[in-house]
């Protein structure tokens, strides 16, 4: 069985990512490496020269080119679900797990990064451009098998409540 943590982008699936697959004894996959790995450019270059339809075209070759992976971690980008394409992909993959954090938590760890291609994008603020995708993804994050609210707790302990909700 293969477990796809989705969220929005800083919620910290990579992080956790790592230490599930360590004490599972799983694979780990981050998609967002992956494309960077593929393409030898960073998720930045890519929304910057081709644009987010292409980087969401290579997240779905990606997900079909998954679909014979067994016991591995696939720590998702936060857009990845956008697709509903993508969204039946990782379905079929395995059991999606969200890591469901609340805005003001998550404006206060990205509000200082620029390496996040889709906060510094057209005329909002950081803040307002986070909670609007949060709006509008939640719905489709809350799909998932599993939701884990992570505010109040550690990657260590998120970790840990997950692995007790399979």
């Amino acid at each position: 069985m293969n477990l796809l943590l989705t969220g929005f982008m800083g919620v910290g699936k990579s992080t956790i990512g790592r230490l599930l697959a360590r004490r599972l004894g799983y694979c780990l996959l981050d998609t967002d490496t992956e494309i960077e790995r593929q393409q030898d450019c960073t998720i930045a270059d890519i929304f910057r020269d081709a644009g987010e339809i292409r980087f969401r075209d290579l997240e779905t070759r990606l997900l079909e080119s998954l679909q014979s992976v067994q016991n591995t971690i696939i720590a998702t980008g936060g857009g990845m679900v956008v697709r509903e394409q993508n969204r039946a992909l990782m379905q079929s993959l395995g059991k999606r797990i969200y890591l469901r954090t609340p805005p003001a938590h998550l404006i206060g760890r990205l509000s200082r990064d620029k390496h996040r291609p889709l906060l510094h994008q057209g005329e909002e603020t950081p803040e307002q451009r986070v909670t609007r995708l949060l709006n509008e993804r939640e719905p489709i994050y809350m799909e998932a098998e599993v939701v884990v609210d992570t505010q109040h707790l550690t990657p260590a302990q998120t970790a840990t409540e997950i692995i007790r909700k399979l």
